[in-house]
């Protein structure tokens, strides 16, 4: 019943479109100070580490087709799961809610759910500069709040969630977000205003 197209990166819920996570948020990203050409280097690094960590989480990862702009991240990824000693249950994992009514369903993809030292826990990685972490945290709770909803893989409220920033040198920084009721409101208001604005389209 959930659908996603890569191209315009679409979501549909039983044929409708549902606005995506990411989409809703973009209005708390200002990224007006970078220049273009080093915004969509990220964004190819970026998709390029997502899908060379799901193919490592596969075991299906040939090293050598890694490119060498993305072989720092994914050292950092590696580096980040042997010392935290993370195991994901859930990758690149699509996840819905009609949490506050069918009108403001949404839909996204959220990185990684699994156990870190033993606890469970939501992350999200990133590649970009700085970590934006009020509109991250946003992001983490709607996908934690769609992922309890759907009930799968016994997550709870009261998983913790990170951003995972990922550097070219190999390293990485852990975030932990702790208010969910917050980052959820701040994604809410977002949500709402995303939804007037394709229904006034």
């Amino acid at each position: 019943m959930l659908s996603f197209d890569p191209i315009p990166h679409r979501y549909t819920w039983n044929a409708r479109p549902v606005p995506s996570v990411t989409q809703c948020l973009e209005p708390l990203f200002d990224w007006s100070a970078v220049p273009p050409d080093v915004l969509e280097r990220k964004r190819q690094i970026g998709l390029a580490l997502h899908r060379a960590i799901e193919l490592d989480l596969q075991d299906r990862l040939d090293e050598s087709t890694i490119d060498e702009a993305v072989r720092g991240y994914f050292q950092a990824w590696r580096r980040f799961r042997a010392e935290c000693r993370f195991e994901p249950t859930l990758v690149e994992h699509r996840v819905t809610s009609d949490e506050l009514g069918e009108p403001l369903r949404y839909a996204g993809t959220l990185d990684a759910w699994g156990h870190m030292q033993g606890y469970p826990c939501l992350v999200d990685w990133k590649t970009s500069l700085v970590l934006n972490g009020p509109a991250v945290g946003a992001q983490t709770a709607a996908y934690l709040k769609a992922l309890v909803r759907m009930g799968e893989v016994g997550a709870r409220l009261s998983d913790w969630r990170y951003a995972l920033k990922l550097a070219g040198d190999g390293r990485f920084k852990l975030e932990r977000f702790r208010a969910l009721d917050t980052d959820w409101q701040r994604f809410v208001l977002q949500l709402r205003a995303t939804s007037m604005i394709r229904a006034a389209a």
